[in-house]
């Protein structure tokens, strides 16, 4: 059974990455669709980027824990849940499709 989760931002004991940063870029040639949630803890940064060929159906940092997010859209973004964001970059052709859900901007 898929996990539901397109990427997780995590503090890692093993490794002591108490500060950990992850990009992930949806791009491509071609259209595609990406589904699932990003996750991010209380130590992590990440950014989303969402190319103007792609569409992302999830949710972001539902918990709202993240230490620093952003999500750059020039693609379409489908909210699946409410979703907490520090940076919210809408570029040309971008759109963020709520679908009754909340976007909450630190």
């Amino acid at each position: 059974m898929p996990s539901g989760v397109l990427m997780l931002v995590d503090y890692n004991k093993r490794w002591r990455t108490t500060n950990p940063v992850a990009t992930l870029n949806l791009q491509t040639d071609s259209r595609a669709t990406y589904n699932g949630d990003i996750k991010v803890d209380e130590y992590g940064t990440s950014t989303v980027v969402i190319d103007k060929n792609v569409t992302w159906n999830g949710a972001y940092d539902v918990a709202g824990t993240g230490k620093q997010t952003t999500v750059i859209v020039s693609g379409v973004w489908n909210m699946t849940e409410d979703s907490n964001v520090h940076n919210v970059i809408i570029k040309e052709g971008g759109v963020i499709n709520r679908n009754g859900h909340q976007l909450t901007t630190k």
